[in-house]
């Protein structure tokens, strides 16, 4: 089993790929279709191992769950970029500001790409969009967690080989943060976690990106259009926070799409059984992420509208089931608005 840990991509993967503004002047991913229903925010770009594309895999369940074509599906790209090298260098030139700018970088790039992508669908007059599947987030504890996953080593689990830090990235992201090398686990993570959330909290380029996100979020939903976000895949992380004894903000686990027009979407696991009598909550949801409404999310094989197969888990494959009922409803009954 491969646990979905990033929504968009692997979150030991943030540091180096998080979502950067578009370029092209178009959110499309493929020629317009001109009859879809339903589009998909997400990453459809090649990915190294050639398996599917994150956004191959979501777009194949929303297909699943609601009987769709590729005709009833719109791929709507928010990319990444590379950026690792710009904080580690950052950091070495002695820029204090390295750290916040990544922060900001990775969140606004987010929320711009996912205004920018609903700002099309809102201005084309011809649209027939009505929902909007999007199996991605960032939120404090994902970009701490991404940092954390590099400077320090695995917790220990059955069956799996302990993974190694990264002692000259443990060193750089100590720099960062005002602390001697040396510095223990507990202090690097509580001082991470706090200067994290802290910059998500001041900081007036994230503020001014969401404002712009909540309101044209705000536009669609009043269009109908209703926008389903996962809640994340933070679980394990903040259990192995509260082992190393670290205090973190309420809302640290929160994704930055999450809204009063957002339905945010948790995971279940079904342990494998038909019945629902014995599901459970998938362990790897993000705690207090504000998850409304969950799905089946765990071990679930997926197939991509080409044919090829995926077994993985996370919020990020529940979101796009919810999101094909959501659209069934809307179509057979119209009358419904988003927030019914």
């Amino acid at each position: 089993m491969e646990s979905d840990s990033g929504e968009a991509s692997a979150v030991n993967n943030l540091v180096q790929n998080f979502t950067q503004g578009q370029q092209s002047g178009s959110y499309l991913a493929e020629d317009k279709d001109e009859n879809a229903t339903v589009a998909v925010f997400d990453n459809f770009g090649p990915t190294p191992s050639r398996a599917p594309a994150h956004g191959e895999l979501t777009e194949g369940v929303v297909a699943e769950v609601g009987g769709y074509g590729e005709e009833d599906i719109q791929r709507y790209e928010v990319g990444s970029g590379d950026m690792s090298q710009s904080f580690e260098q950052a950091v070495a030139d002695g820029d204090e500001d390295a750290l916040q700018t990544l922060v900001e970088d990775a969140t606004t790039g987010l929320l711009d790409n996912t205004t920018g992508a609903m700002e099309e669908i809102l201005n084309d007059e011809n649209s027939k969009i009505s929902t909007i599947s999007q199996s991605q987030s960032v939120s404090p504890a994902q970009v701490s967690q991404a940092l954390l996953e590099r400077a320090l080593p695995s917790e220990p689990k059955p069956g799996q080989p302990r993974r190694e830090p990264d002692l000259e990235f443990r060193s750089t992201l100590a720099q960062s943060l005002g602390l001697q090398e040396d510095v223990s686990d507990q202090q690097l993570s509580q001082a991470l976690a706090d200067e994290v959330n802290n910059i998500f909290q001041t900081s007036d380029a994230i503020a001014d990106s969401k404002q712009r996100y909540d309101e044209v979020s705000r536009q669609a939903a009043d269009a109908g259009i209703s926008h389903i976000v996962s809640s994340g895949n933070r679980g394990e992380f903040a259990d192995t926070l509260e082992s190393r004894g670290v205090e973190i903000e309420d809302d640290f686990y929160t994704s930055v799409l999450a809204n009063d027009n957002t339905t945010v979407v948790g995971a279940t696991d079904d342990h494998g059984t038909p019945t629902l009598a014995d599901d459970t909550g998938f362990e790897g949801n993000s705690p207090g992420a504000g998850a409304e409404v969950s799905a089946p999310g765990t071990n679930r094989e997926m197939t991509t509208l080409d044919g090829r197969t995926h077994t993985s888990s996370g919020t990020s494959y529940s979101a796009p089931e919810v999101a094909a009922i959501t659209a069934q409803l809307q179509a057979a009954h119209p009358e419904l608005t988003p927030q019914q």
